[in-house]
């Protein structure tokens, strides 16, 4: 699988101290043996540690709450505020089958729901009708109405489901592993309404919502499209030459699609024809889905890396092909796969050895840190009073 791929290179860059950028997509692609990553390997040399992390932390951090889930929490926690009761909850899937909602305010379970297999999708709401949406790795989209755990109805989609579902213009729409359509798109009683194949793998990252009824959704295979949400009708669309892990995000002030590319490249499209604006690279894999801050006369964008970094551009005309500079990098303790956020000018970022960093946006200052008992592959989602959510391999 995907995240298989993931843990094994990052076991044999460990061994070999260096990023190997091509290694991924080898391992994703059925046409490449194991005699020739063999081969690839021995020609890649081994480079030099970089200097450690170090600063003076200013913010204790400690652990709040936490609940077992008996397997792998992979999945990113998702946060809802229900007008109707006036509580707020978060809600989190697992290896372990099971999906759990829990109360913000007194850490205290609401309702669990048992899935007949995986669960790396992260939870989706509909708000109205107050119930959750969550892709399983036994192909199904469940809804479920997250204060009992009960199932409203069901949706085979005839592959894994691990993406997170987009709630946009009355339709839900995700991708999944099915070989002929990986792309579907629900009314919000479960029915189909329209399903087309994008690419010709799976789709990991989530589909995203752009203006004037288009969403844009990027596939495994490399392949990226932008598509009417009421009839699947494409709008634009192209290729990359490795995969694509991270969420895309969609710039609203500029217009414009930013995506990361697995093989180190984060790319700048426009949401009118999909031509590309610009693209930067770094020197590792990128998994992690980069952040948006804006700022009042700029924009910034920070993202992790598999070479163990966290970067940060600046980006001064977001309208024009020239691309945002680096603003700075802060080396991190392993590879940092989840996603970064932003809270109070402080992003939270995680490495994959289960660090927990929380660094000031300015100027790349370490203020504070937690070590967890198992590795780190969520991306973590801020709660209120200054609380971060995140899952954990222990």
């Amino acid at each position: 699988t995907s995240m298989q791929a993931v843990q094994l290179v990052t076991s044999i860059q460990d061994q070999f101290s260096v990023g190997i950028l091509n290694l991924i997509g080898m391992l994703l692609d059925k046409t490449v043996s194991l005699k020739d990553v063999a081969t690839y390997l021995d020609d890649v040399r081994c480079g030099s540690n970089e200097p450690t992390l170090e600063s003076t932390l200013k913010i204790e951090v400690a652990i709040k709450f936490r609940f077992n889930m008996g397997k792998c929490i992979d999945t990113t926690p998702t946060i809802f505020k229900s007008v109707n009761r006036n509580r707020t909850i978060v809600a989190v899937g697992s290896h372990s089958h099971r999906v759990i909602v829990l109360d913000l305010d007194s850490d205290e379970l609401v309702s669990e729901l048992v899935l007949p297999d995986r669960v790396e999708s992260a939870v989706s709401f509909l708000a109205e009708a107050e119930c959750g949406l969550v892709g399983c790795y036994d192909g199904l989209l469940y809804c479920f109405d997250f204060w009992t755990g009960a199932i409203c109805w069901k949706f085979d989609s005839g592959g894994m489901i691990k993406c997170k579902a987009l709630v946009a213009d009355s339709r839900i729409l995700f991708g999944s592993y099915a070989e002929d359509h990986n792309l579907f798109a629900l009314d919000l009683s479960g029915s189909l309404i329209w399903r087309l194949p994008i690419g010709n793998k799976g789709i990991l990252s989530s589909p995203i919502s752009l203006s004037n009824g288009t969403a844009f959704v990027a596939t495994l295979d490399g392949s990226y499209s932008s598509f009417a949400t009421a009839d699947g009708t494409i709008q634009w669309t192209g290729k990359l030459e490795s995969p694509v892990f991270a969420t895309s995000v969609f710039v609203a002030r500029s217009e414009v699609i930013l995506l990361a590319e697995v093989r180190g490249l984060l790319h700048c499209f426009s949401c009118l024809d999909g031509s590309k604006l610009w693209q930067i690279s770094v020197n590792g894999n990128i998994f992690s889905t980069p952040t948006v801050i804006s700022q009042s006369d700029h924009v910034e964008v920070v993202f992790g890396c598999h070479d163990k970094h966290l970067y940060c551009y600046s980006w001064k005309d977001c309208a024009s092909h020239e691309p945002p500079q680096l603003k700075w990098k802060l080396r991190l303790q392993s590879p940092i796969y989840a996603g970064p956020v932003v809270t109070n000018n402080v992003i939270v970022a995680c490495s994959t050895a289960g660090y927990v960093n929380m660094i000031s946006l300015t100027n790349a200052q370490l203020i504070g840190m937690i070590k967890l008992e198992g590795e780190v592959f969520s991306t973590p989602v801020i709660g209120s009073l200054d609380v971060a959510y995140v899952g954990c391999r222990d």
